[in-house]
């Protein structure tokens, strides 16, 4: 509740604005009344009936003025309506003056305060775009069950992608396990802290980093683990790049084209020649030209570092100080 009207009319004035009559318990009782016992539709409809809007009369300036209508503020004081400057009408009812006049404007006939006025809006077409562009990307995206309302959801899966996936590397581990071709799964692994310990204060140090890669064969279940630390290399794809090439070099991933095919380990006798090399495949055979694939080399691969990564060197000084609980071999 704001502070009580300054105007200093007596009750002798001719003034019918009887701010005087009004007590300060009887501004506390309506403050109460009005805030605790209404809601905000009653509140409305109080002022709405307490304010009377009423047209103004002809105008004799020469200026012309915007406002068309009056407004004249009452109180309702032991069930008679007294009329009272605006200033005290809104100290008592803390309200604010705006609120006032929208309510008094929105107002009908009978006092009541209309809660659904309608407001033209004119509609942006550049939003309206922008608005359908961005709903047309969020259909597009695959979609997944929800694993939170499987029995209620009702929305449209789109699991097409998903299943075409699984059927494309399905095809790829079949043709794997029939010796067609080799297919292989490569993954990066968590990064590894060494040594790892639990004890105490030795926790909050430094540790060195530890990367690992693996390359995973669909048709026999061998494993190529590759593991560096932060100082032998990073985490970058020239990083993963280098440990497919050193795979690629070490392994032999020539597969037998059908069952029944020669291979290297049928060959019984190989002639070189200025002609190419010949070899046979049992000792009364003639000899066949070794068929040459076209070699793809394209010159030496260059190391990725010259030498060694630095450290930070407050890493380096916790790295040491673990030295004293890490078990000599």
């Amino acid at each position: 509740m704001g502070r009580r009207c300054k105007s200093k009319i007596r009750a002798d004035s001719t003034d019918k604005r009887k701010c005087y009559a009004i007590t300060e318990k009887q501004r506390d009782e309506l403050f109460t009344k009005f805030w605790s016992d209404m809601d905000w539709k009653q509140r409305k409809t109080f002022v709405a009936a307490m304010v009377n809007k009423v047209p103004t009369v002809e105008k004799t300036a020469k200026r012309k003025s915007r406002r068309d209508s009056s407004l004249f503020y009452h109180l309702k004081i032991n069930n008679v309506v007294i009329l009272v400057y605006k200033q005290m009408f809104l100290s008592i009812l803390a309200l604010g003056e705006w609120s006032v006049l929208h309510w008094v404007n929105n107002s009908t006939s009978s006092g009541i305060v209309s809660d659904n006025i309608c407001h033209p809006t004119k509609k942006n077409p550049i939003k309206s775009k922008k608005r359908l562009a961005i709903k047309d990307f969020l259909e597009s995206l695959p979609k997944l069950p929800s694993h939170y309302c499987q029995a209620s959801s009702s929305k449209q899966v789109h699991i097409n992608q998903k299943n075409r996936a699984r059927q494309e590397k399905r095809k790829d581990k079949d043709s794997a396990m029939s010796g067609e071709i080799c297919a292989y799964t490569m993954n990066v692994q968590a990064v590894q802290l060494v040594p790892s310990l639990q004890a105490g204060i030795i926790y909050f140090k430094q540790k060195l980093a530890c990367h690992n890669f693996t390359i995973y064969s669909l048709s026999d279940d061998k494993v190529v683990y590759y593991v560096w630390h932060e100082g032998e290399g990073g985490l970058d794809a020239n990083c993963v790049a280098s440990c497919i090439t050193d795979f690629s070099q070490n392994e032999s991933i020539r597969p037998v084209l059908e069952k029944g095919d020669p291979c290297v380990t049928d060959l019984k006798a190989l002639k070189y020649s200025n002609n190419g090399i010949h070899y046979k495949l049992s000792f009364s055979d003639e000899w066949c030209p070794l068929p040459q694939r076209r070699s793809r080399k394209i010159g030496t691969i260059k190391k990725l570092y010259k030498s060694s990564l630095p450290i930070k060197a407050d890493k380096y000084a916790h790295l040491q100080s673990l030295k004293a609980v890490i078990h000599k071999d």
